[in-house]
């Protein structure tokens, strides 16, 4: 079930979502007269016009022709290359769809301003070495090349070489590009986009790889008080961390043990600690720190920062002793930056500090 048809008689090429309800109608009737006839570039096979119950223009194969791998598209495959090469319309490339280029064929080519652009739909598995097998071929060909998955690759990483994102298929049967980050300090809120709405982000570089994450200055951070014994005195000390923040574009930070300690001495968290410790809710616990580290608040012993580490991540993965959580606003006077290579997609266009846009 192609999308793009050629005219026999003066050989251009006909896109069918781009064609409006009336222009369908009049090509319909056009080839239905015998005036045009449509050929398809897959297999230069001849061509009629079907619309899909969900309003998909595209065409499909004469009866009794030759096997085509094209006819095995689903409608969903044909949907998603369509709702992309709408996107690149609106933004000013010229795009052919189901183009072929040597030893590669792109879903979606779109070009302007001297910039190649190739779109890859994979309803099917496919596996991150093919990918990027593919993605040479494109590279060589001084074309950047853009994949949606169905089912992402298991062992694929964000990085600036390979740009993949994972499709979704929601009730109504629309398609979307999930896209995972806190939202109103919601860290379980997963978006998805409208793939051309989201290939629209891509054109206009609102999304770009990061190699770094930088906290948000001001969000919800979760702190949490925990108790040990302490050393020299055996008597239970009370401490606490702070849970990963997120970052400028809403994606969770995963710091390490040590900078989620070293966090916790920020001037704004050690506010709210001490505000909490000073409530009624928080009187029965004792915390001691001077900024730098923890101490006894019982015998003043200073602890071992390995020994805070290792508490930590025990009572993080449930194996130690939590008191106490609290969710507060702060406002971090630390600035938090950790490597953490992510396509970046900020709402007010604060990427996380060094950007590269996909279509350099």
């Amino acid at each position: 079930m192609p999308l793009r048809a050629i005219i026999e008689s003066d050989k251009n090429s006909v896109i069918a979502p781009f064609l409006t309800d009336d222009q369908w109608a009049v090509l319909q009737s056009e080839v239905q007269a015998g005036k045009k006839r449509l050929t398809l570039p897959c297999c230069t096979g001849g061509a009629y016009l079907r619309t899909s119950p969900r309003g998909l223009k595209h065409f499909a194969h004469l009866p009794s022709q030759v096997e085509c791998n094209a006819k095995f598209e689903t409608l969903e495959h044909l949907t998603a290359k369509a709702e992309i090469a709408l996107a690149c319309r609106e933004n000013g490339y010229q795009v052919v769809i189901e183009y072929p280029y040597g030893d590669w064929r792109a879903d979606v080519f779109a070009e302007k301003n001297g910039a190649k652009l190739a779109f890859e739909v994979q309803w099917s598995a496919q596996t991150l070495a093919e990918t990027e097998r593919r993605h040479e071929r494109y590279k060589r060909d001084h074309v950047r090349d853009c994949w949606f998955f169905r089912k992402m690759p298991h062992d694929y990483a964000p990085n600036h070489e390979v740009a993949a994102f994972p499709l979704a298929v929601d009730e109504g049967e629309e398609i979307g590009v999930h896209f995972k980050r806190k939202i109103n300090g919601d860290l379980t809120n997963i978006e998805i986009y409208s793939l051309r709405d989201f290939a629209g982000y891509l054109l206009n570089s609102k999304i770009r790889f990061c190699t770094h994450g930088k906290a948000k200055q001001a969000q919800m951070l979760e702190i949490v008080f925990f108790y040990k014994q302490c050393y020299r005195c055996k008597q239970p000390a009370y401490f606490y961390y702070v849970t990963n923040p997120v970052s400028d574009c809403g994606m969770e930070l995963h710091l390490s043990a040590t900078q989620r300690l070293k966090l916790g001495f920020d001037s704004d968290v050690r506010g709210a600690v001490q505000q909490f410790l000073n409530s009624d809710e928080g009187k029965l616990i004792h915390v001691s720190e001077n900024g730098n580290r923890f101490s006894c608040a019982h015998c003043g012993a200073a602890q071992k920062e390995s020994h805070l580490i290792e508490w930590t991540d025990a009572v993080r993965r449930g194996m130690g002793y939590p008191s106490k959580q609290i969710k507060r606003q702060i406002t971090l006077a630390t600035a938090v930056t950790v490597t953490f290579p992510h396509w970046c997609f900020p709402q007010n266009d604060e990427f996380c500090g060094e950007k590269l846009p996909l279509w350099d």
